[in-house]
């Protein structure tokens, strides 16, 4: 008997099993769409069946929708009301028994009519930074309107007349006043948030002459971050900086019954030389109170300022109606940005000079092998 050749078993019985596998995958998938086709033809006969209820819901959604579009249309109520007044602060020096004519303008920034009220109230200094609180005083009964409370015109700017009738029987010294303008709008839908902002122009009111003014720079300091805080215990210095770029606050009491406004210059020497000088901007400050003026100080030449090292002086000014004060303070400059510069000029250096030495002694070996091989 012949016998058969393996190869041509093992293809035959690949071809069988290929067979199966499609027959298998065609099943399959008539399965599936047979299927599929079954659930489509309920789904058809479920929406013929349900016509009128589905209707009625997409009728429904519809008119919803429409409702909510149309009330958010006629809702007109602003989300936001704006109001400007100018000037904000004004400094009058008036006489006992004066009277003061002023305006003042007043602006609705707002596409939509406007009711506002006033109020005059007296203020005074709250802290240290600018805060005010509101309290029983003299001088908020001092001024007049035509009329108290009036409405704006739509993107009206109006200028508003006042008087400022001073008592002739008044004390010496000074008087601070709010006025207070109070948007007043009525809101039909309570769940609707509104921001309504309030102005107010603030009147710092000085009543007879002015004399040498009274104020002292009674502290400075200086923020940790600016400082080697650590370095400052181990040596017993003051104040130790790690830049010269920094900031300093200076507090600054008034001791005059008028309110000031002191301005000034801070200014850094290194010995003599000046190395960077910037200004004090002028802030007010209320009689028998204390104020934290800020300065911001950065040297001028950026580069070289990371080479100031060691120690320094620096002198606040301030001047305000007559009087002039000063302050002076050391201090010790370490520039981190200087210092790292340095060690890596050192590293470069050092390298530099380690590379040369060896070149030096290779090239005396080259020599010296030379010489005692031409004598041999």
């Amino acid at each position: 008997m012949k016998r058969r050749k393996p190869g041509l078993l093992i293809k035959k019985q690949t071809k069988l099993a290929t067979y199966y596998f499609n027959f298998n995958n065609n099943l399959r998938q008539s399965c599936s769409f047979d299927l599929l086709d079954l659930s489509f033809k309920k789904f058809i006969m479920f929406f013929n069946s349900q016509k009128k209820f589905l209707f009625l819901i997409i009728f429904t959604s519809f008119i919803f929708l429409l409702g909510n579009f149309c009330f958010a249309q006629i809702n007109t109520s602003p989300k936001k009301v704006e109001i400007f007044v100018a000037p904000a602060i004004s400094n009058l020096e008036l006489e006992k028994g004066e009277v003061y004519n002023g305006k003042i303008l007043l602006q609705n920034k707002n596409n939509f009519s406007l009711p506002v009220k006033t109020k005059f109230v007296n203020f005074d200094a709250r802290d240290e930074v600018g805060g005010i609180n509101y309290e029983k005083g003299e001088g908020a009964n001092w001024f007049f309107l035509k009329r108290k409370d009036f409405a704006l015109k739509p993107n009206e700017r109006r200028i508003i007349d006042f008087q400022i009738r001073v008592p002739k029987d008044v004390s010496r010294g000074g008087y601070y006043i709010n006025w207070i303008f109070e948007p007043q709008l009525t809101v039909s839908d309570k769940t609707k948030t509104i921001v309504i902002s309030r102005v107010s122009s603030l009147f710092l009111i000085s009543v007879g002459k002015r004399g040498k003014s009274d104020f002292k720079i009674i502290e400075t300091e200086i923020p940790k971050g600016a400082r080697y805080s650590f370095l400052e215990k181990i040596f017993n210095k003051k104040i130790i900086l790690n830049s010269t770029s920094f900031p300093i606050y200076f507090r600054v009491q008034n001791n005059d019954i008028y309110h000031l406004r002191p301005g000034g210059t801070f200014e850094v020497f290194k010995g003599e030389k000046s190395i960077g000088k910037v200004s004090a901007k002028k802030t007010t400050i209320l009689p028998k109170k204390i104020r934290k003026i800020s300065v911001d100080f950065k040297s001028p030449n950026c580069f070289l300022s990371n080479f100031y090292f060691g120690k320094h002086k620096a002198v606040l000014t301030l001047k305000a109606y007559g009087a002039i004060q000063k302050k002076t303070i050391e201090i010790f400059i370490l520039p981190l940005k200087g210092i790292i510069f340095i060690k890596i000029l050192l590293i470069l250096f050092l390298a530099y000079f380690i590379i040369v030495k060896a070149k030096q002694k290779k090239e005396k070996r080259k020599k010296l092998f030379n010489k005692a091989r031409k004598k041999t």
